[in-house]
């Protein structure tokens, strides 16, 4: 799990654009290497999970890796 609070603060607009490219099934774009690396930087094992910043996170995630 991407452990953050809830609001994700100031990676949630990397967060919410990596969703909504997810949903317009352009997660492969080679433009969103620094995005996706932002985002895998973020998991550890550190802090509270929160929920809503996991599945945005998965979702974008998922979105560029399959």
């Amino acid at each position: 799990m991407v452990h953050a609070r809830f609001p994700s603060g100031y990676v949630a607009d990397v967060l919410q654009t990596l969703e909504v490219l997810a949903e317009l099934d352009q997660g492969r774009d080679p433009r969103l290497t620094s995005a996706l690396t932002r985002v895998e930087s973020g998991q550890n094992s550190q802090g509270q999970p929160s929920t809503w910043v996991t599945l945005r996170a998965c979702t974008g995630l998922r979105a560029a890796y399959g």
